[in-house]
């Protein structure tokens, strides 16, 4: 059993590592362009933090982006969550293990932890398609939850790279974005949820922030495929 954590611990550190190396040489070489920055800092601004939304597959770009700035994200605690997380460490980024077979009280307790990063001054990043029951491009109610006990608006974006590897193999077509190649990330306005959210409601709001984020991508894709300005 220790040898078998052993291992596992130097697997997670040397696949972290791999994946940090591969993501420094990709985003040291792609031109970067930013959209919609205002609408996060209006929200600093204002004394709250952002409940960041994107889809799963697009959320390479999202670490770059926001290294050495306070975000914590939501991996699960399987081996390949263990490594996201030591991955975005890599980057000053945060994270609190989801147990996606735990209890409701356990998930819970995660919710919690939280509404308190929320509140201490973090942002939260949330693949609004991701696990559990994985499902490309359907939002999950979590985000909106989380909106609604915290107070804090969700910030959809949407993230398109030019030419990307596409992994075709897993659930969500992960595309990782090639050496030299354009990427637009868009930033679309927060979105304020009701502090009293029933299941219709949500229903509602979920496919709403998913034709959202679809459209906010597209219009990625459109500044990547055409001309614009930006941070690059």
């Amino acid at each position: 059993m220790i040898i078998l954590k052993f291992l596992r611990r130097i697997y997670v550190e040397f696949a972290a590592f791999f994946l940090w190396l591969l993501s420094i040489i990709i985003n040291k070489t792609i031109k970067r362009e930013v959209y919609g920055e205002e609408n996060i800092e209006n929200v600093h601004k204002s004394g709250k933090n952002v409940i960041f939304c994107f889809w799963h597959n697009a959320s390479h770009p999202c670490f770059y982006y926001y290294r050495n700035k306070k975000l914590c994200i939501i991996p699960i605690n399987r081996i390949y969550g263990e490594v996201l997380a030591r991955f975005a460490q890599k980057y000053k980024i945060s994270s609190e293990l989801l147990n996606i077979d735990g209890t409701p009280a356990e998930r819970t307790e995660t919710v919690i932890k939280l509404l308190k990063r929320l509140k201490s001054g973090y942002d939260i990043g949330i693949a609004v398609d991701g696990p559990p029951n994985e499902k490309l491009y359907d939002v999950k109610a979590g985000p909106l939850y989380i909106a609604s006990k915290s107070r804090m608006p969700i910030l959809p974006a949407g993230m398109y790279a030019k030419r990307g590897f596409t992994m075709w193999w897993r659930w969500d077509k992960y595309i990782i974005p090639l050496p030299f190649t354009k990427v637009v990330i868009n930033l679309g306005k927060p979105i304020h949820i009701p502090k009293k959210l029933n299941a219709k409601d949500a229903e509602k709001q979920c496919k709403e922030l998913g034709e959202k984020i679809h459209a906010l991508t597209r219009e990625a894709k459109e500044i990547c495929l055409g001309a614009g300005g930006g941070e690059g």
